[in-house]
This record gives structure tokens, C-alpha cells and sequence, in this order.
């Protein structure tokens, strides 16, 4: 379900140190387009919206204020072996392997290039 004005009822923001890192990151390996990005007098970002897939991700510029933050997330994928390898050529840390699970999906694991956890998956048919 969404708002009305678009958004999921929860949606994900990112506090970062280099939220440009993050933003192209997540373009090339998960296919995120902008949807707005705010910046200030000094050319850094005070505020963006990603889209990826059917969710919005909010990010903005850490400050004194507000302090970058390490995320969690959890990430439909159609091509898992893909977007690991995507993410591994662009910076990121392997935690865990692509391996079918339990559970019935195959899952991977990795931190991006600005300290966020991302655990992949995709459905086995």
C-alpha cells in the first residue's frame, strides 16, 4: 500500500557522509532513479529520493545535527548473481554469498561503499 502522496508507509532515510557515493551506488546496482535532490548554497545534498523498484528511499547530508547512520536492508531482486556482482564491482563488501536458503530464497549479502548493510534475495520458482 502507499499514501497519497506516493510513499510506502514506512519509508527508509539515510543519513550519510557522501550521499552522492550512495546515490550513484545505488543506480548502477539496483537501477534507483531521482526523484528530487535539494542541495544547498554549498553544493551538498540537504535532502533526495531515490526510487527503487516501487519504494522511495530518502537521504540527506549528515551535520552537526544529524550523524550519518549504518542501515539495514532487506532487497527484492530479479537477477541476484547480477546485482552481487553489480555490487561487489562498485565498492561493496561480501557478507554473505548468494546460497539458497531455507526458506526458499536465494539470498546474498553485502555492505555498500557507504557503510550500509543490504541482504539481497530473490525468489527461486
Amino acid at each position: 500500500m502507499t499514501t497519497n502522496i506516493g510513499f510506502g508507509y514506512i519509508t527508509p532515510y539515510f543519513t550519510l557522509s557522501e550521499p552522492e557515493l550512495f546515490i550513484f551506488f545505488c543506480s548502477v546496482v539496483f537501477k534507483s532513479t531521482i526523484l528530487k535532490c535539494d542541495k544547498d548554497s554549498s553544493k551538498k545534498i540537504k535532502h533526495a529520493r531515490l526510487k527503487i523498484g516501487h519504494s522511495i528511499v530518502m537521504i540527506n547530508q549528515k551535520n552537526k545535527k544529524y550523524k550519518s547512520n549504518q542501515s539495514q536492508m532487506h532487497i527484492e531482486v530479479k537477477n541476484i548473481d547480477l546485482c552481487y556482482k553489480l555490487a561487489l564491482d562498485n565498492g561493496a563488501i561480501n557478507i554473505m554469498t548468494p546460497n539458497i536458503r531455507d526458506h526458499g530464497s536465494k539470498m546474498a549479502g553485502i555492505i555498500d561503499p557507504c557503510n550500509n548493510i543490504w541482504w539481497l534475495s530473490e525468489a527461486i520458482k
